[in-house]
């Protein structure tokens, strides 16, 4: 839930915001990401975090009062706004 609203989120979806969430304001690379959500068996395909950080950042509502941004050549940080 966002400010009482639910959000329509995948498991992986869910899975990579919990992760943020339980590391705020701590640059995530795409292969720690991969690692806690995905398992090392996929660690070579970091483009699909990519794609779910897209996707979350396109469920999350603008008044949510965090967002994700990208640390260049790190990875992802979720902050507050």
């Amino acid at each position: 839930f966002v400010g009482g609203e639910p959000l329509d989120l995948t498991a992986k979806e869910l899975e990579v915001l919990a992760l943020f969430a339980a590391n705020p304001d701590t640059a995530l690379s795409r292969e720690r990401i991969m690692n806690a959500v995905w398992g090392y068996q996929y660690c070579n395909d970091t483009r699909a975090v990519d794609t779910q950080i897209m996707r979350l950042r396109q469920k999350l509502p603008k008044t949510a009062g965090f967002e994700i941004i990208s640390i260049y050549s790190v990875g992802y940080k979720l902050v507050r706004k």
